[in-house]
């Protein structure tokens, strides 16, 4: 892609402004249905009783989830946070961003609560070993016990308390840092693999997405350690950078996903604006935005993932990083696609993990599960959008 587009432009007021009520309505569906007791948020809730998913139910429509195998213990415990890390922290990093677009002090009293339990994770799973972040499946009461862990639950988790870190009290800036060095010191001794639903080991070169959480970690342990011993491990992925920079998509990144491109996005943008210097992760987060654009609809939406054949409201993981590409690529006008997104689907209940009644999918319960990925993206594409057009019109690096 092109740095030196011309004609950078900001989203224009009058449409951002026609949204308001919306994100005022979404934020609230949020608080009032996905946040559980903890402060976590739960995922793919019954669009019907805006609650988890119960065996009874799963049983009166014949519905499976074909990524858990009944012989770990509950689905049900698991699926309302598999995803719940994730979503938990992007919906701080949308009440910091609308914090810094208003100077409203609730929001940002808001997303502490969010930080709290991404913190009160790290702690549970410190009964395990320091720098593990299980899944909570069941809950916090239950996280502990989790065996899952993802980089993707991670590399959110991390960028949300970063990014709160600058508005915390010492004492908590002090744990955000030791939590991002024991999360570094997990992976290194484990040479950067772990293993996913005790089904497969997740390696760099199976799971290409990773870089998403292991070169900022390594950048961050750096930083707030001052040892150089993190960031001299990064050429270990020199050569699956350089593959992903060329155009050749390796590993998981064969076929393009909303989910793992935000994580791509957002994690690279996090090492850049820690002070790495590495033009290959610019490079990246454009070819990704190209690819998207190449598969979004005329309506602005698409499938989640380029092999699926149903629509997804988790397409809206891309409006989110949208700005993202903007501070790259002012030129291409990023938030322009965006803003056509969150137009397209602004109504929460109608966010669904399937938008297209009668497509088969693998899970049939995604025709009937809220999007909680979805909600907090748009959420975050929203007031990351407004601040932006505050702002006035993007510049590059």
């Amino acid at each position: 892609m092109n740095e030196n587009q011309n004609c950078p432009t900001s989203p224009p007021s009058d449409a951002l402004a026609g949204l308001a009520r919306n994100a005022a309505a979404i934020e609230d569906f949020i608080e009032s249905h996905l946040v559980d007791g903890d402060g976590l948020l739960r995922c793919y809730v019954n669009a019907d009783t805006l609650e988890p998913w119960t065996a009874e139910e799963f049983q009166r429509h014949n519905y499976t989830i074909h990524f858990h195998k009944v012989e770990r213990g509950t689905a049900f415990g698991a699926l309302a946070y598999e995803d719940s890390l994730m979503a938990t922290a992007e919906f701080a990093l949308g009440r910091i961003a609308k914090h810094e677009c208003t100077g409203e002090a609730l929001p940002l009293a808001a997303a502490a609560r969010q930080a709290s339990a991404i913190h009160a994770v790290f702690r549970e799973g410190e009964k395990f070993e320091v720098g593990y972040l299980p899944k909570p499946h069941g809950g916090l009461a239950k996280a502990s016990w989790s065996h899952e862990i993802s980089h993707d639950q991670y590399i959110k988790s991390i960028l949300a308390l970063r990014t709160f870190q600058r508005y915390a009290p010492p004492s908590q800036k002090k744990a955000i840092d030791r939590q991002i060095v024991s999360a570094a010191d997990y992976f290194i001794v484990r040479n950067f693999q772990y293993p996913r639903r005790e089904c497969m080991v997740v390696t760099p070169e199976t799971r290409a997405h990773t870089l998403a959480l292991y070169i900022p970690l390594l950048v961050l342990a750096g930083k707030i350690t001052g040892n150089a011993s993190y960031t001299e491990r990064l050429p270990r992925f020199d050569a699956l950078l350089s593959a992903l920079a060329s155009g050749s998509w390796v590993g998981d990144l064969d076929h393009l996903n909303a989910n793992s491109s935000s994580l791509l996005v957002e994690g690279f943008h996090l090492a850049l604006e820690e002070g790495h210097q590495d033009p290959r992760l610019t490079t990246i987060i454009g070819n990704l935005w190209e690819r998207h654009m190449a598969l979004i609809g005329e309506d602005g939406l698409s499938p989640e993932d380029s092999g699926q054949s149903y629509r997804s409201a988790r397409v809206l993981r891309v409006a989110a990083f949208a700005p993202i590409v903007d501070t790259y690529f002012p030129g291409v006008d990023a938030s322009k696609a965006a803003i056509k997104m969150l137009h397209a689907l602004n109504d929460p209940r109608r966010m669904l993990c399937c938008l297209d009644s009668g497509v088969p999918t693998m899970d049939p319960f995604l025709h009937k599960a809220v999007c909680e990925l979805g909600l907090t993206s748009w959420l975050l594409a929203y007031w990351r959008l407004v601040g932006q057009s505050r702002a006035g019109a993007p510049k590059g690096p």
